[in-house]
């Protein structure tokens, strides 16, 4: 009877150590990234001062992913939310920009098998002070493919300077 039992509990451990390392084979590598966003033509008032305009900061997670039917439902950092944006990154080797601190480019090498897939994070109500609330931190990203849920952490936000307007 213990021999039933022990190969039984063999079993079921096997079992679900092999769904877990199948969920976690879905989702490769993940970065995310914060670019300032320059304003263009910028409004001033009556006496040629110009209006204060919130910090537009854009936030960008790119993720490598078995699957581009993932359904991204939500994103927080900092108790603030965010509606996410998904897209799929095509090239094999995407520019995203410089490191703002150290100066070198950033390029992101999508891994063999895996998709890349970039979500552009949307902040819901509230407005940016400054790049140091999100730099450094992360973001906790959750969504579901088919019936599986699925939650993820970032890696810590890198501040980016995008490449000059041509």
């Amino acid at each position: 009877m213990k021999k039933y039992l022990s190969l039984f509990l063999f079993f079921c451990l096997s079992v679900a150590f092999m769904s877990c390392s199948r969920a976690q084979k879905l989702l490769g590598k993940n970065y995310a990234y914060a670019l300032v966003q320059l304003p263009g033509n910028i409004a001033v008032d009556e006496s040629g001062q110009p209006f204060k305009r919130p910090v537009k900061i854009i936030l960008t997670v790119y993720l490598e992913s078995k699957s581009v039917s993932i359904q991204w439902d939500s994103a927080s950092i900092n108790g603030k939310t965010f509606g996410i944006r998904s897209f799929p990154v095509t090239d094999t080797v995407h520019a995203v920009g410089f490191d703002k601190q150290t100066g070198k480019q950033i390029e992101i090498q999508k891994q063999e098998g895996y998709h890349l897939m970039a979500l552009y994070l949307d902040l819901q109500g509230g407005e940016w002070k400054d790049v140091a609330e999100v730099e450094g931190k992360t973001i906790l990203l959750k969504g579901r493919s088919g019936n599986k849920k699925i939650s993820l952490e970032s890696q810590p936000v890198i501040w980016v300077e995008g490449y000059p307007a041509q």
